[in-house]
């Protein structure tokens, strides 16, 4: 049988992280013309490859990553999988759930993003944590209202 699929989420990654993807973009953007245009071969292939993956490769990463989780809210319980290669799945009963926490920084604040960690009653400790999630505070009140 099943689920309703009440709510479906993958990390944001500009919202999460945009110092990092403006910067990584930018050395992409100005260092890859160069090294196409065979600007940086005169330093050597080797300097002209690192110099030219620099930018796209933690990109590449960052945007990886981001797209190998993704939460997932149903009518009786929370699920999270992640995994690039090999997949792992936490899941939470809604009645299971006593503590929901929502961890923000200063620029998550201010971009409406954050990290949603929940435990159970029946574990010591944090058993899932979603981090770089578009407006947690959402989540978290869809969590109780399934929870009620």
């Amino acid at each position: 049988m099943t689920e309703d699929v009440i709510f479906r989420a993958q990390p944001r990654l500009w919202k999460a992280h945009p110092f990092s993807v403006t910067l990584f973009g930018l050395l992409s953007a100005t260092v890859a013309p160069f090294v196409l245009g065979g600007a940086l071969v005169d330093t050597g292939w080797t300097a002209a490859l690192m110099a030219g993956l620099c930018g796209p490769l933690p990109l590449l990463w960052m945007w990886l990553q981001a797209r190998s989780r993704e939460l997932v809210v149903t009518r009786s319980r929370v699920r999270k999988r992640s995994g690039i290669l090999s997949n792992r799945t936490t899941e939470l009963a809604h009645r299971n759930i006593r503590n929901v926490q929502i961890d923000q920084g200063p620029i998550h604040r201010l971009m409406r993003c954050g990290t949603l960690r929940l435990s159970s009653a029946g574990q010591s400790g944090i058993e899932l944590t979603m981090r770089d999630l578009d407006d947690p505070e959402a989540v978290r009140d869809l969590i109780y209202q399934q929870h009620g």
